[in-house]
């Protein structure tokens, strides 16, 4: 018997649902982007490859994604390029778009719009 109180952890398809998003709270510029890339990483397959990649390795605070050598993050890159909105990214907006990817697939796709309102909110604060 066990004295452990705590449920067990529940299975990753219920932490992290990667379910369709259109991601409608976003502002149109940065929406395009970070919906495809989503789109791009959801029908490959690739969130827990991508995750564990995270967990396991990081991302070289160096290079980070711009110029990352690691062939699992390069992998999605090169899917996301092959899209047509994919194919308008600068290296910039690649990272700023994978840094978001990211921020998902760690904590989720509803920790990510949280995140999002939640630094929208102090921005207004901040203005007054």
């Amino acid at each position: 018997m066990s004295n452990n109180i705590l449920p067990p952890v529940p299975p990753l398809e219920s932490r992290y649902p990667f379910g369709p998003c259109d991601f409608e709270y976003l502002p149109e510029h940065s929406r395009l982007f970070i919906k495809n890339a989503y789109d791009v990483i959801s029908q490959n397959k690739l969130w827990d490859a991508f995750r564990e990649e995270l967990i396991a390795r990081g991302v070289d605070p160096t290079t980070g994604f711009m110029f990352t050598a690691n062939p699992v993050y390069l992998h999605i890159q090169n899917l996301i390029t092959q899209t047509p909105i994919g194919s308008l990214h600068s290296g910039g907006s690649m990272a700023f778009v994978m840094r978001d990817i990211e921020y998902i697939a760690l904590h989720g796709k509803y920790a990510y719009k949280k995140q999002f309102y939640t630094s929208l909110f102090m921005k207004m604060l901040k203005k007054r």
